[in-house]
């Protein structure tokens, strides 16, 4: 398993999405292209990209579900 740092304020809200989550890849794909129009940097954008494709990815071998 991925060990996963965030750096956040004690009382700052996050939202996760999963990957087996069936709409997860595409919330990233609109996060990524919205990110794009308010020029949140191009290696920040490609991040998200490679990590919706890599939930599709996981989706096609593990399958997917609606979310929890």
């Amino acid at each position: 398993m991925k060990r996963l740092t965030l750096l956040l304020h004690d009382d700052e809200p996050v939202f996760i999405l999963r990957g087996q989550d069936i709409i997860a890849p595409q919330i990233v794909e609109l996060w990524a292209i919205t990110a794009g129009f308010v020029h949140a940097g191009q290696p920040k954008v490609e991040s998200a990209r490679r990590v919706a494709a890599e939930m599709r990815a996981w989706q096609e071998k593990h399958g997917s579900k609606l979310p929890d």
